[in-house]
């Protein structure tokens, strides 16, 4: 069996397009897989929702660690002692988490703290008045 020069050349011509095809079909299969994983769609109104949730939590926890309140504190904890029907302080303790005390209506001094279960609804609208606020203050 005879192979003349034409019919290596053919031979090697083809291997060259199938590796230089490969290739490309290998890069293209990469970036899908990047695409793919790296990116997820997040609608606008999930994004916000979750602002709001993150902005929340922390305006909490600053709400009750911190001695100075700026104004949109200040406004949450006159709003939740609206509710309440008694002026209200919140403070932060390590062991029991967020504490409400009820304030007097004259000098202001803490007259008690309030039983667990109070403290637990007093946590839950505390966090839904935050919310309400910050999405008033983004809009």
């Amino acid at each position: 069996m005879v192979i003349t020069s034409y019919h290596i050349q053919n031979i090697l011509r083809t291997y060259s397009q199938q590796l230089s095809e490969g290739s490309r079909l290998a890069r293209v299969r990469k970036m899908d897989n990047v695409d793919r994983n790296d990116f997820v769609k997040i609608s606008t109104e999930a994004r916000k929702r979750y602002m709001i949730e993150k902005i929340s939590q922390e305006m909490v926890q600053n709400l009750g660690s911190g001695p100075e309140r700026n104004n949109t504190a200040q406004e949450i904890l006159n709003r939740l002692s609206r509710e309440y029907g008694q002026p209200l302080d919140v403070a932060l303790k390590e062991d029991q988490g967020l504490v409400f005390k009820v304030l007097g209506q004259d000098d202001g001094q803490a007259l008690a703290a309030l039983s667990p279960a109070d403290s637990e609804q007093l946590k839950t609208r505390l966090m839904d008045i935050t919310k309400a606020v910050i999405s008033d203050n983004l809009l």
